[in-house]
């Protein structure tokens, strides 16, 4: 056991000095186009993933603005697929049966049609596998109001095979017996520094302190994010996967887009790297508790193009503008941080969420008109299939 611990700290070591930490800086100043798109992504045979080029290229605004850019998606390796449809405002592909555990690799190119150049490229590794499951997955999920409320933590588990995916947590879904962790209206901020949130019905009293609800993350004595204190407290039936017993297979995160879209951009800028240093302390606490455990971190979805809803109800961002500018500069300091070989091979994943999401039908509208930030029905489903293609094809054959 002494030898394991030794090993364990090591990697730890290892770990911390992976993540690449920016600084105030560096959002300064932005290459002009970018593909906020992971390096790799998984794909279940016979399911449809979608790329809206709007969700995944920094500056898209630019982009749409100028009608001779163009994106094209060749594919790159020799084994034939067919290839995929592209167009100027998405790529959509459904993996045919017969290609299943195969990878593909396209390479998304920004072209300016008046002269040829290339903008920006970027190649993507797309594994593709069966659509089955043969094992039980355990996962603990970290979210806000979209899973606490609007329905991506049901989505999720019913994204794979009916029984193979065991979701914990401390607080309920709509579906009896499957939980999660999340906190509608909070992000990562709260869930590193703050004790207590908002009552939850759905919480034991003996969790409630002057009509408030414990974060069940924080440990009580040191007040950080500690992970192995929530297991311990709340999930007394598991154990790390290096001792005999049930233990937690992956935690996946939905958190992020509270902390960004509420504040100015400039005001992002200057917190982005503070909020960075959060998501890779919530990290090191979950492979403290067992190195083992893959997890799962979510690119942000945008909200509508020039929409004035969150600037009525927020009252933060000087213009509509600014909230997509938002979500362009946190995906790409969670790719620039998290989107690498090292950590990949670490099993920590960073997922193309983002680009899965059709903001123009997938939030809230009434007569045309977003009358909400949160997602639909398929809004969610669209959300969860990107991490439940992760979790089949990584965890569950």
């Amino acid at each position: 056991m002494k030898r394991f611990s030794v090993l364990l700290t090591s990697a730890l070591l290892l770990l911390t000095t992976l993540f690449s930490p920016t600084t105030y800086a560096q959002y300064q100043i932005q290459p002009e186009f970018k593909f906020q798109l992971p390096s790799e992504i998984q794909l279940v045979e016979g399911q449809k993933f979608a790329i809206y080029y709007r969700n995944v290229i920094l500056n898209s605004n630019l982009y749409l603005a100028n009608d001779n850019y163009l994106v094209s998606a060749r594919q790159v390796t020799d084994d034939t697929y067919g290839q995929p449809a592209t167009n100027r405002y998405n790529w959509m592909y459904v993996p045919e049966v017969k290609y299943a555990s195969r990878d593909m690799v396209i390479e998304f190119r920004l072209i300016d049609q008046t002269n040829g150049n290339v903008l920006t490229q970027k190649q993507v590794t797309f594994h593709i596998k069966p659509n089955y499951v043969s094992k039980t997955t355990t996962i603990i999920t970290l979210g806000d109001s979209f899973v606490d409320s609007y329905g991506v933590s049901e989505a999720l588990y019913g994204s794979v095979r009916k029984g193979y995916l065991n979701m914990i947590g401390v607080n309920k879904s709509a579906i009896p017996g499957v939980m999660d962790d999340a906190w509608g209206g909070y992000g990562y901020r709260w869930y590193t520094t703050e004790s207590y949130g908002y009552r939850r019905a759905d919480r034991p009293t003996s969790d409630l302190k002057n009509g408030m609800t414990r974060n069940q993350f924080i440990n009580t004595y040191t007040k950080k994010f500690d992970f192995s204190f929530y297991m311990r407290k709340y999930q007394k039936g598991y154990v790390p996967a290096a001792k005999e017993g049930k233990h937690v297979d992956a935690v996946v995160s939905f958190v992020g887009l509270n902390d960004a879209i509420w504040i100015t951009t400039e005001e992002l800028k200057r917190t982005l790297p503070q909020r960075q240093n959060e998501i890779i302390e919530v990290v090191n606490s979950i492979k403290r508790y067992d190195p083992n455990i893959a997890i799962l971190l979510n690119t942000l979805t945008p909200q509508q193009a020039n929409d004035n809803y969150l600037i009525n109800y927020g009252k933060s961002a000087a213009y509509p503008a600014q909230v997509k500018t938002n979500q362009e500069l946190w995906n790409q300091m969670l790719l620039d941080t998290f989107d690498t070989p090292q950590l990949r091979a670490r099993n920590i994943y960073v997922l193309p969420t983002s680009a899965n999401f059709n903001p123009q039908s997938d939030i809230i509208s009434d007569k045309g008109l977003t009358i909400s930030v949160h997602p639909t029905k398929a809004g969610a489903a669209n959300i969860a299939n990107v991490a439940g293609y992760a979790l089949s094809n990584l965890l569950m054959k």
